[in-house]
């Protein structure tokens, strides 16, 4: 999300990817999860959700979290919303591999769908990545 508060270019294509898997019937409802970071007003969630209601989602189909600021946190927050019901993660390219390992610990039947990344935008994510993978399984996260 910008200063702004409007979705990125990376928070557009995870949620028009979610919209896609929805009006595709492959899932009932949409988690649109994210909290705000300090100083900011609106959340990531409030934005993303604005947006894929714009691409067409049903607000009877939208689901919003806004209070998680960390892939462990999307899972955690999620799976108290939903419960333990088959879930399909979202989210980058790069990311799946962490975030399907963290949203197993919270739901018993995870699949991931990543949008594709630009290329100048994919070197320093997956940069990040790794460092991310490390913490997180050093911190037992996985």
């Amino acid at each position: 999300m910008d200063r702004q508060g409007r979705p990125s270019a990376a928070l557009k294509r995870r949620t028009a990817l979610a919209v896609e898997l929805w009006q595709k019937g492959l899932s009932p409802v949409v988690v649109i999860s994210g909290g705000s970071r300090p100083g900011r007003q609106r959340t990531e969630a409030e934005a993303a959700a604005e947006y894929a209601l714009a691409l067409g989602l049903s607000s009877e189909a939208l689901v919003i979290e806004s209070r998680a600021r960390s892939t462990e946190e999307n899972a955690r927050f999620s799976a108290e919303l939903l419960g333990q019901i088959p879930v399909v993660v979202v989210t980058e390219n790069y990311h799946r591999a962490r975030a399907g390992r963290v949203f197993r610990r919270y739901f018993k039947e995870v699949d991931t769908v990543g949008a594709e990344t630009p290329l100048p935008e994919k070197l320093f994510a997956c940069f990040r990545e790794l460092i991310c993978i490390g913490y997180y399984g050093m911190r037992g996260r996985f």
